[in-house]
């Protein structure tokens, strides 16, 4: 699997263009385009020779919520992150991925995805954190993926959805040990309001790129897909035109518009208060050269007593998602401190390896 960021960025603004000429940026604000920028062909044979399991639940509110499940296993998956000045690649070797070895649980790790993605775009995460013991819940927010389409809530409403699956999780023996919630931007905002909302069955939170506050993360989004430097041609043709259509103010209008129609006032879904006040241990990472959410938005967050703050010097929205070679290793020795030691520790980075050798991540 090798994600880069044109890729990336030019099918959402190709999505945005093909959308806009049926709909409204304010449509699109209400129902983020699906994305499959992070999918590989042969997708769902890979999953299946993993041994995953696709499975559905119904929230009280009859939202149907896809998951998959990653059982702790040892798969020999290697992973590798390079950059140069304009691209970088992430891939995951598979080793013997076709037989695993099984691992005792130590915990189940619930993973939520970023904006107009899915569950497939966390499974690096799932499988790295599989090989130290955690089982993986790997879930598609409402409205993305396999599970339903429902009114957004930019972390409000995908966060009730979240509480509903943990109480239906623990009751049936799903979740086992402590949980840990681990989300993307989009991802990371209801993990912060889910954590907050049944903290006692949390023992912690990982946000990477979280924004603090929805209006300012649309907004920043938007700005980042309509101004990202890109050598690739069509990339530039599409975010040129859609520079033409939509300046400041028209954005500005589109979010409140949006809004409207969720029934949400987005200037008024923030988690800063929730972080400020949380008495879950929560591991809050951010790029520093962040273009979407701007790393001012993490360090506004980072006074919590409870936050412990990470900023990646040389990364930005989408190479911090995606950086397990680094990451998953200090994470699970993060983990480890909240279970064994019943301590909220700092979350320690050796330097970065960017430019190495393959990183596998397991120890056993």
């Amino acid at each position: 699997m090798s994600p880069g960021r044109c890729t990336y960025v030019t099918m959402l603004l190709a999505c945005i263009v093909a959308c806009t000429g049926c709909t409204t940026l304010a449509d699109r604000i209400a129902e983020p385009p699906h994305s499959t920028a992070l999918r590989v062909c042969g997708q769902n044979d890979f999953e299946r020779a993993l041994q995953l399991r696709q499975e559905q639940l119904r929230t009280r509110d009859g939202v149907t919520i896809g998951y998959r499940v990653v059982d702790p296993a040892d798969r020999g998956l290697q992973y590798r992150f390079e950059r140069d000045s304009e691209h970088w690649t992430f891939k995951f070797d598979s080793g013997d991925y076709r037989s695993p070895i099984p691992l005792p649980a130590r915990g189940t790790v619930i993973y939520l995805h970023g904006w107009s993605l899915d569950g497939a775009s966390m499974l690096p995460w799932a499988l790295a954190l599989g090989q130290e013991g955690y089982r993986g819940l790997v879930v598609d927010l409402r409205n993305h993926g396999h599970s339903s389409r429902a009114p957004a809530g930019y972390g409000t409403r995908e966060a009730d959805d979240i509480v509903d699956l943990i109480h239906q999780w623990r009751a049936d023996g799903t979740i086992q040990g402590p949980l840990y919630l681990f989300g993307v931007s989009y991802g990371a905002v209801a993990a912060v309001f889910a954590a907050n909302r049944v903290a006692p069955m949390v023992a912690g939170v990982i946000a990477i790129a979280p924004y603090a506050n929805a209006a300012d993360g649309v907004r920043g989004m938007i700005d980042f897909l309509l101004n990202a430097p890109s050598s690739n041609l069509p990339a530039r043709w599409v975010s040129t035109a859609l520079r033409w259509r939509y300046d400041a103010a028209a954005i500005d209008q589109a979010i409140d518009d949006a809004g409207r129609q969720l029934g949400l006032d987005l200037h008024q879904v923030d988690i800063t208060a929730t972080v400020a006040a949380s008495s879950v241990c929560t591991a809050l990472i951010h790029g520093r050269n962040d273009r979407a959410i701007p790393v001012a938005q993490a360090r506004g967050l980072a006074g919590g007593p409870m936050l412990r703050y990470a900023e990646l010097p040389d990364d930005d929205h989408l190479t911090a998602a995606v950086r397990v070679d680094w990451l998953a290793t200090p994470i699970v020795d993060w983990m480890h401190q909240i279970a064994d030691v019943g301590h909220c520790g700092d979350l320690a980075l050796p330097e970065d390896p960017a430019i190495s050798n393959p990183t596998r991540v397991s120890r056993h």
